[in-house]
């Protein structure tokens, strides 16, 4: 190996011990904001339409901004007929039909509403029905549903909406450590080592993770689909899991149920400065958080298609088993080129 390339290789990788607030921790004081309560309130698409003060309710519906000429043009569904609902309680917005937000932002919202579970039904537009996970989740926790249809008006008699509990990607630690206790499987030896690949999925793959593969099986870990499994599986293998690795993805969200004190590895994108969910995520969890920058083939972080550094990777892997040792609270690890 050239000289050149033996230093490039020896200082290609730092791994630092700090906690970083600011980075990490910042949903975490997030306040729980008010439940809404409403009488008679209309659902028109998938807006919450308060009659009484002829307004649109629209922090709990969405996250995204949506103009008053967009709202103005639902308010014709309220002069047709439609369906009827006695109580329902509504968690939903643009973007919770998926994997990660309906895990990390509708149901740390639905979780304060326990009491509620026997005599309101939780409200989905029909798309969710498309989500296996979500009939699987309300199911473990107790939760009834029911599916309505956009085109037509839903009349409640009593609606309640919790507010979200954090900004999307962040995390109120009460709320989400209360979820994983309702549905993680506590008790079980933890000891397995995960690798999540996206190989399967329709975005966001690893170039070469054929040799990241080689490297993972060689260190103890497990190559896994998530796309094949059902939540209740994969809740399972994560309640066995300590080390987790994966490409930044929906997958990484299943750290949800590792037990406290786990270690993440997130493989991302370089430059992705603002990808900073799983971070967040791991720091509410009390996990010990690491990440791997990797080069990425397009400057849309979202679809890019990565190229992990291999020398890299097996050092990083080292320093989690080494930390594993260590008595220390969760903490950020961050590897990066110095």
């Amino acid at each position: 190996m050239p000289m050149r390339k033996q230093q490039a290789e020896k200082r290609l990788l730092r791994v630092y011990f700090r906690r970083e607030q600011q980075l990490c921790a910042s949903g975490n004081n997030f306040p729980t904001g008010p439940k809404l309560k409403l009488k008679y309130a209309a659902i028109l698409k998938a807006s919450i339409f308060n009659p009484a003060r002829f307004r649109f309710e629209n922090s709990y519906a969405h996250i995204l901004p949506i103009t008053a000429f967009a709202q103005f043009k639902k308010l014709y569904l309220y002069l047709l007929p439609g369906k009827r609902i006695d109580r329902a309680i509504w968690i939903t917005d643009e973007w919770s039909a998926e994997y990660y937000h309906w895990l990390s932002d509708a149901l740390p919202r639905l979780i304060a509403m326990e009491n509620m579970k026997a005599s309101h039904v939780v409200l989905l537009p029909k798309r969710y029905r498309e989500k296996s996970y979500v009939e699987q989740s309300l199911r473990m926790l107790g939760f009834r549903w029911k599916y309505y249809n956009i085109s037509r008006i839903v009349r409640v008699r009593d609606l309640v909406s919790p507010a979200h509990t954090a900004p999307t990607g962040s995390f109120h630690e009460p709320a989400i450590m209360r979820l994983r206790n309702r549905m993680s499987l506590p008790g079980i030896d933890a000891g397995r080592k995960i690798y999540i690949s996206r190989k399967k999925a329709s975005r966001r793959h690893i170039l070469n993770e054929e040799a990241v593969v080689k490297i993972v099986k060689s260190c103890g870990y497990e190559l896994h689909y998530f796309e094949e499994y059902d939540l209740a599986t994969q809740i399972r293998l994560m309640s066995e899991t300590r080390f987790l690795i994966g490409l930044h993805g929906a997958g990484l969200t299943n750290m949800l149920f590792m037990p406290e004190g786990s270690r993440v590895l997130e493989l991302r994108p370089e430059n992705a400065t603002d990808l900073n969910c799983f971070c967040h995520q791991a720091s509410a969890l009390k996990h010990h958080y690491y990440y791997l920058q990797c080069e990425a083939n397009t400057d849309v972080m979202q679809d890019t298609d990565n190229t992990v550094n291999v020398g890299a990777l097996k050092q990083v892997i080292a320093q989690m088993e080494v930390d594993e040792g260590c008595a220390q609270p969760h903490t950020l690890h961050i590897a990066q080129l110095q």
